[in-house]
C-alpha cells in the first residue's frame, strides 16, 4: 500500500504543535537534523533503490525515511516562519 503525503494537510495538521513552541524549540527544530545512523541507513537504501536492488521490506524502510524526512521539513519551514513573523518589524 502506497501512501502519498499531502504537505498541506501535514502542514495544517501539525500547526498547533509548530505554534505551541517558544523561540528556543523552534530554533531547536530548524536545526534538528537525522542522526549519523539514519542518514547512513538512508544513503544505503537510495543506492539500492536507484540501482534497482531494493527489497520490498527495504523499500518501505526508505519510503517511510523519505515521508518523516518531508513531515519534518515541513514543521521546519512553520518554524522559520514563525520566526521570521516574529521579527517582522511591522506586527
Amino acid at each position: 500500500m502506497d501512501i502519498e503525503l499531502d504537505t498541506t494537510v501535514v502542514a495544517s495538521t501539525l500547526s498547533p504543535l509548530v505554534t505551541s513552541f517558544d523561540h528556543a524549540g523552534l530554533e531547536s527544530l530548524i536545526k534538528f537534523r537525522a542522526d549519523e545512523k539514519t542518514q547512513t541507513r538512508f544513503e544505503e537504501l537510495a543506492e539500492k533503490a536507484s540501482n534497482g536492488v531494493i527489497s520490498p521490506q527495504e523499500q518501505r524502510e526508505y519510503d517511510s525515511i523519505i515521508r518523516t524526512s518531508s513531515i519534518i521539513a515541513v514543521l521546519q519551514a512553520q518554524a522559520e516562519k514563525l520566526l521570521a513573523d516574529d521579527k517582522d518589524p511591522l506586527q
